[in-house]
């Protein structure tokens, strides 16, 4: 785990190109192994807070510091080094390679931030294993369910032992029985690396199982446990 905090955001206010501005002056602070949730309408600027956190995208006014690393002012290809070796991602749609098989899906981000091909494999066996596709580490992507493919979606999120995770709608393609089960999951598998996420979710549900509730309104961010 690296040191500092995983994500601070510091100020962090958004104007969109129209002039709305969509929201303003937003602080938050992880600590390692701290899972929050993200509740809010649609159109709120949930998603657009996870892209200003990895660095695809740029806040109006602020700071986001990721893993002790300001990201104001880097290049492109090293905001890209960033978001390689301290995010991971858990998307709605999965977003895992259909030319690949499970295993080599799984260890990509290991080997593109430097690690020996076999290493990267072995983390993505034993990734596999605690999510429960360790017989399943040469099928394709097309033999899987939905909820088998978020389950390697995660795997491949952890592989590359991120300080940071941004799971957005982990769940939203997910009938309510499977998404359960992997949000179980999701919580469990990052709780044993003490790297830190943020979950954007509709699901109050989903929500309840983070360690911090927020919620985004279009007069900012508030902690529902307040």
């Amino acid at each position: 785990m690296q040191n500092g905090h995983p994500l601070i955001l510091e100020s962090l206010s958004k104007i969109l190109p129209n002039g709305r501005e969509l929201f303003t002056d937003i602080n938050l602070t992880l600590s390692n192994g701290e899972f929050i949730s993200i509740q809010g309408e649609s159109g709120i600027g949930k998603s657009t807070l996870l892209n200003l956190a990895a660095g695809l995208d740029m806040p109006t006014r602020g700071e986001v510091i990721v893993a002790g690393q300001s990201l104001t002012g880097l290049s492109e290809t090293k905001l890209t080094d960033v978001r390689g070796r301290s995010i991971g991602f858990v998307f709605q749609a999965f977003h895992v390679l259909p030319f690949l098989n499970l295993i080599q899906n799984v260890s990509l981000p290991a080997i593109l931030t430097g690690d020996r091909r076999d290493l990267a494999l072995q983390k993505a066996a034993d990734l596999l294993h605690e999510v429960g596709l360790g017989d399943r580490a040469y099928s394709l992507v097309s033999e899987l369910s939905g909820g088998e493919l978020q389950r390697v979606a995660i795997a491949r999120a952890l592989v590359h032992s991120p300080a940071l995770i941004l799971a957005d709608e982990p769940t939203g393609n997910l009938d309510p029985s499977t998404s359960s089960e992997v949000m179980d999951l999701l919580t469990q598998t990052v709780k044993s690396t003490d790297a830190a996420m943020i979950l954007v979710t509709h699901s109050a549900i989903d929500a309840a199982s983070a360690d911090r509730q927020l919620m985004m309104t279009a007069t900012g961010i508030q902690d529902l446990d307040d």
